[in-house]
Formats: structure tokens, sequence, C-alpha cells
């Protein structure tokens, strides 16, 4: 909410998509996202913990928030279609859980396979330690 990219009723339907089914994938990933969209832009949050949480009794270490933009006419095909192979790429995840950094995080998702969508990294799940937002090519806006 403090960067402007939500509204304040975005984390109640965050919860309200999690009471209809858990978004905790397996492989360490959950993906929460509303059930409708409801941002002003479409972006990717992602979180890693030191260790594990439980999630809907799913172990979950990496957390890709989706936010979806308002009213989008965009195609997300191949965002979700990345976000499903990291799901499925064991050690992608282990790597991903290990990083100290965005430039880390980033080094990574570029060396396995270059973005193609807006993307928000935030480190800390209580406080944004490093913000930024990637373009199609991966780089720094």
């Amino acid at each position: 909410m403090d960067k402007g990219l939500v509204d304040e009723t975005f984390l109640d339907a965050i919860y309200e998509r999690e009471k209809v089914v858990s978004t905790a994938f397996g492989n360490l990933v959950a993906i929460p996202h509303p059930i409708t969209p409801k941002t002003k832009q479409t972006f990717v949050a992602v979180c890693t913990l030191e260790k594990p949480i439980t999630w809907n009794e799913t172990p979950v270490q990496l957390i890709f928030l989706l936010c979806v933009k308002k009213d989008s006419q965009e195609d997300l095909q191949e965002m979700y279609d990345l976000l499903g192979r990291i799901i499925d790429n064991n050690a992608l995840v282990q790597k991903i859980v290990k990083v100290k950094n965005y430039d880390e995080f980033i080094h990574i998702i570029k060396e396995w396979k270059t973005m193609s969508f807006l993307f928000l990294f935030i480190w800390d799940c209580f406080g944004i330690m490093s913000s930024n937002i990637i373009d199609d090519h991966g780089e720094k806006l």
C-alpha cells in the first residue's frame, strides 16, 4: 500500500481468495492473488523466507504475490507459464530461496529465463528492503 499499487481492500481480497482454495502449490511455492483484478498495474511481488512456513498444511518458503491490473486486456499467459515452470523446478526454487538481495534474485531469474512482464521484488514480507520495477528485458527502470 505504501507504494500506491494496491488499495486498502487488497489484503482482504487475498484472504477471500485463500478461503476458496489454497494458493500454496507445493515445492515451497505459494502464489496468493485476489479473485478479481484490483491493482493499478500488473506486477508480481516476491518474498523469500529464511525458513518454510505452513500455508494451509503446505510448507512455503517462496511467495509470488500476483497482482493483475483492473480491467486489464494484457495477455498474461507468458507470466503464468513462467510461474508454472518455476513451481515445477525444484532446483530453481532452492536457488531463489537462498538469495540475499534483489540483484542475486534477478541474476538467477535472468540466468534461467528472460522475463517479459513487470516484476516488483519485495525482499521482506514486513517491509520493503529493495523494490524495483523491471522492464520486458529484465532491466531496472
